[in-house]
Order: structure tokens, then sequence, then C-alpha cells
């Protein structure tokens, strides 16, 4: 295993077997060793894959498009924080305003200025509701499933 010392000129490998790649516009492609080379600037994350022009279009085609309103149903949406990051998770507990305290509490009382998104049991007790939208959390009512062995 390489040292976090390895000279500054190093070059991470340009083999398409390993885990990344050198770029035509020399970024490479999931390469850990671009920081241990000290070149964290040449750093992308991008998909090992081939660039197709017509599936780039077709993306960019979708990207354009509205979005749809989401399937669940919205109980409370924050206003835009002003921090860019997001943390999404799924606590559909009958009651669980103690998780609330840890998770909300501990991510707002040490500074996380991001959105926090989570679903939440549709039958979520006041007491909840009002915590977290003091919070700054938007949450939909989520409809958990019944799963069968068959799933």
């Amino acid at each position: 295993c390489p040292s976090s010392s390895t000279p500054n000129n190093a070059v991470p490998s340009s083999d398409p077997h390993d885990i990344g790649k050198i770029l035509p516009d020399g970024t490479v492609t999931f390469t850990p060793e671009e920081f241990r080379a000290g070149r964290p600037e040449k750093y992308v994350n991008l998909p090992n894959v081939p660039i197709d022009p017509d599936r780039d279009e077709a993306v960019h085609i979708l990207m354009r498009e509205a979005v749809p309103p989401p399937a669940e149903n919205l109980l409370h949406e924050a206003p835009t924080p002003p921090g860019a990051n997001a943390i999404v998770g799924l606590a559909s507990y009958p009651q669980f305003m103690d998780g609330w305290r840890k998770l909300v509490g501990s991510l707002r009382t040490n500074g996380y200025d991001g959105h926090i998104i989570v679903g939440v049991n549709p039958a979520i007790p006041e007491e909840e509701r009002h915590y977290l939208d003091r919070m700054g959390v938007t949450y939909y009512a989520i409809e958990v499933a019944n799963c069968t062995a068959s799933i």
C-alpha cells in the first residue's frame, strides 16, 4: 500500500482495469491515488463508463422536464436553509420524540444548517410535528408496506 507521502509527481495508473482512469481533460475517475499524489484538484468522481453523446442528450432532456410532485403526502415544507447539504431519512414510528431530539436536535445544536428531510408516520403526534417545524425539518407522511417472504 503506498504511503501518504507519495511524491507530487507520482502518476496514478491509466490502466482501465484499475480503480480509476485518466480522462482527456486530465482529471481522473474515482482514483484515491490522486489524493495520495497530492493533486486533489485533479480528482473527480464520475462513473467508469464510456461517454455516450446520445445518452447525454437524453439525460439533459430529462433534466429540463418539470419534476412531478412526490407521491408521498407533504406534511411540512421547511424554509430553504442556508446550507446546501441534505440529510434524508425515514422514521415512520408511531411515536419518535426521543429519536427526533437525538437526531435532529444534535444536528442543529452542532451547527448543521442544511436540509433535513424525513419520512414520518402519517399519524405523527402534534408535539412531534411542532418540534420538527421549529427545527426546520421538511417531512412527508409515509405509508409503510407490509412485506412478505415472497418479496
